[in-house]
């Protein structure tokens, strides 16, 4: 059926389904998404996904540009250097948080659409299979990166000899530095945080990473046993005479007594 307009809530009507619907019936137009979460907007060409984005504004030529340079910067570890595949790949990332949201309202406006005729599009079936594989990489992520506010930091030795890395992988090591996480390395670097948090992954497994607040929690046990070290009592009560010991010995007795040290 001609659709005008068509809007509800994600909580009733999945993000999916909607996508799905717009599709079999060929519309072209932008479907706006919005929760408290983020706001993202889907570009949809005779049924078919041409762009994706949680950005805000209306440009998209010159967005799509923009990602072109994004992945030519060789910042970020892939293989994507063309704006097809460029384009592809922000279109998963966008859906794949779009259709993650449990609550939230849709709305999709008819339109002919502001990107050009060339621009690449993408059936919805491609893209929301697509979809589903990223969400099982994020499985597998989710195994050593828990959470991608975690914060994470340089581990103090190597428990291999020799390390490799590639340029892009230095700057999220260095971008890391002290203590820092996935959200703040993949905003710092202009990256998507899947890819930074998959290479947070790598590098945990490798041993150059680790979570910052293991080893801080480490270090004030260190200190405080150190400050305060423990005293094995002894099964027979220790006796000792003063008459045996000049001042000068006992006033030593004393001091050492204060240090931790008992007499034996």
């Amino acid at each position: 059926f001609p659709m005008a307009d068509l809007s509800g809530d994600l909580g009733s009507f999945g993000l999916e389904r909607v996508l799905e619907l717009l599709a079999e019936t060929g519309q072209a137009g932008e479907l706006w998404v919005r929760s408290e979460r983020t706001d993202g907007r889907i570009l949809l060409k005779d049924g078919r996904v041409a762009y994706a984005t949680t950005a805000s504004g209306s440009d998209t030529v010159e967005e799509l540009d923009a990602l072109l340079e994004r992945y030519q910067s060789d910042v970020l570890p892939s293989d994507l250097t063309t704006l097809e595949e460029v384009l592809e790949e922000q279109l998963v990332e966008v859906a794949h948080l779009l259709t993650r949201l449990e609550s939230g309202s849709f709305e999709f406006v008819s339109s002919t659409g502001p990107s050009p005729d060339d621009v690449h599009t993408i059936p919805v079936a491609d893209l929301l299979e697509k979809v589903e594989v990223r969400a099982e990489e994020w499985m597998e992520i989710r195994r050593v990166i828990p959470a991608n506010d975690d914060p994470y930091r340089l581990v103090p030795q190597l428990s291999s000899a020799d390390v490799t890395l590639s340029r892009a992988q230095w700057a999220m090591l260095a971008a890391t530095g002290a203590g820092a996480s996935v959200a703040e390395v993949a905003a710092s670097l202009n990256l998507y945080e899947f890819h930074t948090a998959g290479a947070f992954a790598g590098f945990v497994g490798d041993g150059l990473l680790e979570p910052a607040g293991l080893r801080v929690a480490d270090e004030t046990e260190e200190s405080v046993e150190q400050a305060m070290p423990y005293l094995q009592p002894t099964e027979d009560a220790v006796t000792f005479s003063t008459e045996d010991l000049s001042s000068e010995e006992i006033n030593e007795v004393i001091r050492n007594m204060g240090r931790g040290i008992f007499p034996g």
